[in-house]
């Protein structure tokens, strides 16, 4: 009988996703800083009026924007497109806000310029950005910002029902299964719960990740979406593993995900049970 070794036991790396309560508000209530940005061309016009309405950004803390318009220029009967790009960035000592603004021209020869700059402010600021400079003709915007705190009322939805999932890591060697652990998550209707283990504690150990999803509840059946992901040996090769499946779980029955070659099997089976 061909003799094949177990590494490690499995080390448990991922927990339970969803809150210890499984209760949350209704009503959430949050400050934000909203930074409202104006470009105004000052040495070009706006190809058409329906240009006016891309030339404002808002962005709340930690976003990052774009905005995409028109320019007759450098010539009257010319078109020229310019991205702007804005990113709220690490405040600068002494002022309250800064932000990030990348520019890309595209000219109507197909030449792309590229020009950048940051801007720190208190309040609000008015500041004059040459984007590029065609001969003697620039291309200038007065960029106008303007920082002020929202409070946003938001609804949660109520929380689901809860699901409990209990799932069990088994070795398969030549048909004999040996258990290797037993691990239960915790998660609401609606909110994934997901586990990963790795066969042992070296680095780029081969490993593999399972998230499980309930849908819904009916009276004794669960809707479960199942994603797999990872790498498993078996035999002499490493198998990567990537699938995506959706159950009906009995309540109380156990489901297996099994990933074996040969005959007698040997490989690793998964058996996941929900209780709800």
């Amino acid at each position: 009988m061909r003799k094949v070794e177990i590494g490690s036991v499995l080390a448990l790396i991922a927990g339970i996703l969803a809150g210890p309560a499984f209760a949350a508000p209704s009503v959430a209530i949050e400050k934000r800083m909203k930074i409202e940005i104006e470009l105004r061309p000052l040495t070009a016009s706006l190809v058409s009026e329906g240009e006016a309405r891309r030339t404002r950004l808002v962005l709340l803390s930690g976003e990052a924007k774009e905005t995409k318009f028109r320019l007759a220029w450098p010539g009257p009967d010319d078109v020229s497109t310019l991205t702007m790009r804005g990113a709220t960035a690490v405040t600068l000592a002494g002022y309250a806000h800064t932000v990030d603004l990348d520019s890309r021209l595209e000219l109507p020869d197909a030449t792309v310029v590229h020009a950048s700059r940051t801007v720190s402010f208190d309040d609000d600021e008015t500041v004059l950005f040459e984007v590029y400079r065609h001969g003697e003709k620039p291309l200038t915007l007065a960029i106008e910002l303007v920082a002020t705190l929202e409070t946003i009322v938001s609804s949660r939805p109520s929380p689901g029902e809860q699901v409990r999932f209990r799932i069990e890591i088994v070795r398969v060697l030549e048909g004999r299964q040996i258990s290797l652990e037993n691990n239960y998550l915790n998660t609401l209707v609606g909110e994934p719960v997901s586990y990963a283990f790795r066969l042992d504690n070296r680095p780029g150990a081969d490993a593999v990740s399972i998230t499980l999803k309930p849908k819904k509840l009916h009276t004794d059946v669960a809707e479960i979406d199942i994603e797999i992901s990872g790498r498993l040996p078996m035999e002499d090769q490493i198998v990567v593993i990537g699938r995506h499946e959706r159950w009906m779980a009995t309540r109380d029955a156990t489901s297996t995900l099994a990933f074996e070659t040969g005959e007698p099997p040997t490989g690793y089976r998964f058996l996941i049970t929900a209780r709800f």
